[in-house]
């Protein structure tokens, strides 16, 4: 089990910044934020098919099969995705060597760019909201709420649909209105908003009431990532989006294994998943004072 969890992530990883890095190449700067959203629903959607298809199939078959299913899908996408490799890969480089200092290399790039640093330091603090929200509703609607397993399963289906749409909404509103750090500052408020929402659900909130303030809470707190990775490409050096990608996404990540445990800890600490909420809605703050502040103009050096 271990050693397949890592293999899945040393293939997840650099999904998202290899395709950064394609996007760059193609897509004008006046529509990245949207183009990149409408890429990033691709996270909730993925999510949601195999929260559709994966449990029946395991309870027809078994899970074991219902895994090889999944992998036979990633090698059929990789399969159909050679048809366009040789045009997007025009650029690569084969005999660029691969040493152990590469490996820091996006790090350091990150570090060395304040508006790169912002970024990743709320990517950090909404990876950390994103993820407590998603691992934790089901059991807080069930044991704090009293919702039966299906009706905190159709819960948090509303939740990933609010940031589907959110994807789409953010990147357009980026793009054609507020600028990505300002939409950005827009979710760190709405996430803070949610936050403290659900921290005030009682098992008397109208089902109704409780919805709404997780289809809101959905389209911020999943909806933010299009928006992020549009605005790490545009403030990376030129040629560089892929690096700076990896290096702010080693952040993101970071936020990931962090939060769901310490949003346990703060609940489990007061007795109350309310009180992970409101630690949620702290983070949210703390992440838009940074956005607030962070007025320099891109490619800035520290």
């Amino acid at each position: 089990m271990v050693l397949g969890a890592v293999l899945i992530g040393l293939g997840y990883g650099p999904i998202t910044p290899a395709s950064s890095h394609l996007l760059v190449r193609t897509t004008p700067k006046n529509k990245m934020s949207l183009v990149f959203s409408i890429k990033q629903t691709g996270v909730p959607l993925g999510s949601m098919v195999a929260g559709a298809v994966v449990p029946p199939l395991a309870l027809m078959t078994n899970w074991q099969a219902s895994l090889v299913s999944v992998a036979g899908g990633c090698l059929l996408c990789a399969w159909f995705s050679q048809g366009l490799r040789k045009e997007l890969d025009s650029d690569r480089q084969p005999n660029a060597s691969i040493r152990w200092a590469s490996l820091v290399q996006p790090i350091r790039l990150v570090l060395a760019h304040r508006a790169l640093v912002t970024m990743a330091s709320c990517s950090f603090l909404f990876s950390m909201v994103q993820l407590s929200l998603t691992t934790y509703l089901v059991t807080f609607l069930y044991d704090d709420l009293a919702y039966g397993l299906v009706a905190a399963g159709l819960a948090l289906s509303v939740t990933q649909l609010g940031g589907i749409g959110g994807r789409v909404v953010w990147g357009y509103v980026a793009d054609r209105w507020l600028g990505a750090r300002r939409t950005l500052l827009l979710l760190a408020s709405m996430m803070a908003l949610g936050a403290l929402a659900s921290a005030f659900l009682t098992v008397n909130t109208p089902q109704g009431v409780v919805m709404t303030i997780l289809l809101t809470f959905g389209a911020s707190a999943i909806g933010w990532n299009g928006v992020y990775l549009a605005e790490v490409a545009r403030r990376a050096p030129a040629g560089m989006a892929s690096l700076a990608t990896g290096g702010t996404l080693a952040f993101t990540f970071l936020g990931v294994v962090v939060g769901p445990p310490i949003f346990g800890a703060l609940s489990g600490l007061f007795g109350t998943y309310r009180a992970g909420f409101w630690g949620l809605m702290v983070v949210t703050l703390i992440s838009g004072a940074l956005l607030f502040r962070s007025q320099q103009p891109a490619h800035d050096t520290v």
